[in-house]
């Protein structure tokens, strides 16, 4: 019955040894009249020490402003020091905007780059972005970045974004060994449809996978559809398989981008497929 709803975010930070949690979650945040809904964060920060590891589910909040404006769910991000990233599963909660409003979601971050490997043992997961009664919807990225060592993921899946009278941007998947070794995707990556068809522009987030010295791997990846609204674009999102420093670059599944609607609109642009190899072999299955 009153305005903006805002739920607690969740920190854990080292000083020169390690973080470590088993499980977190922040509460769900709902919005009144004329509201903003914004859920908590979780932070796990071993900047200045050596490990960050999370053994158990990581989830932030869901956003409802739905009979408000404004929503915006909590993000995740762990931080190594010198040491490594590991998480087991994390999940960010659902945004819905009320009138007027923009639905973000929130992204996921695995950063090693002060450290060795970044690595997540299962599903990566951002919500939904659901602006249909609103304006803008962008739902979160998943970024795993490596230091000297590896990036290697399951699986992980961004967000569908839904646009009212604006745009809408589902978010983008990259795992970056680039100063490091292997990349590696032992599961399905695949990002969000992105649906403007009330709105404007669409666009379908991009999954980019880079090793360093080492070899990049995967298994099937997909980015989503991209449907545009009245006198608009649609672009669906690109797979990059990049290996170019290192040895080989592997799809052992299916590769497949998205397809563009700008049959309201004015322009449609489906996603590319690139992979390259270094020193290597660059192989893929099928695309």
């Amino acid at each position: 019955l009153g305005t903006d709803a805002l739920s607690g975010s969740i920190t854990v930070t080292s000083g020169t040894g390690n973080a470590s949690v088993a499980a977190a979650t922040t509460g769900a945040a709902t919005a009144g009249v004329a509201g903003t809904a914004t859920s908590g964060d979780i932070l796990v920060d071993a900047t200045l020490g050596v490990d960050a590891t999370a053994s158990g589910t990581l989830t932030t909040g869901l956003a409802d402003a739905s009979a408000g404006t404004d929503a915006l769910s909590g993000s995740i991000t762990v931080t190594s020091g010198t040491g490594n990233v590991s998480v087991a599963d994390a999940t960010t909660g659902a945004a819905t905007a009320g009138a007027t409003g923009t639905a973000t979601s929130g992204s996921i971050t695995l950063d090693a780059t002060l450290g060795v490997d970044a690595t997540a043992s299962a599903l990566l997961t951002t919500g939904l972005a659901d602006a249909a009664l609103g304006t803008d919807a962008l739902s979160g990225s998943i970024t795993a970045t490596a230091g000297t060592g590896n990036v290697s993921v399951a699986a992980a899946t961004t967000g569908a974004a839904t646009g009212g009278t604006g745009t809408a941007t589902s978010g983008d998947l990259l795992l970056n060994a680039s100063t490091g070794v292997d990349a590696t995707a032992s599961g399905t990556l695949t990002t969000g449809l992105a649906d403007a068809s009330a709105g404007t522009d669409a666009l379908s987030g991009s999954i980019t996978v880079t090793s360093g010295t080492g070899n990049l791997s995967v298994v099937d990846a997909t980015t989503g559809a991209a449907t545009g609204g009245t006198a608009s674009l649609a672009t669906s999102g690109s797979i990059v398989l990049n290996a170019s420093a290192g040895v080989d670059a592997t799809a052992s599944g299916t590769l497949t981008t998205g397809l563009a609607d700008a049959a309201l609109g004015t322009t449609a642009l489906s996603g590319s497929i690139t992979a390259t190899s270094g020193t290597g072999n660059a192989s893929v299955a099928a695309a």
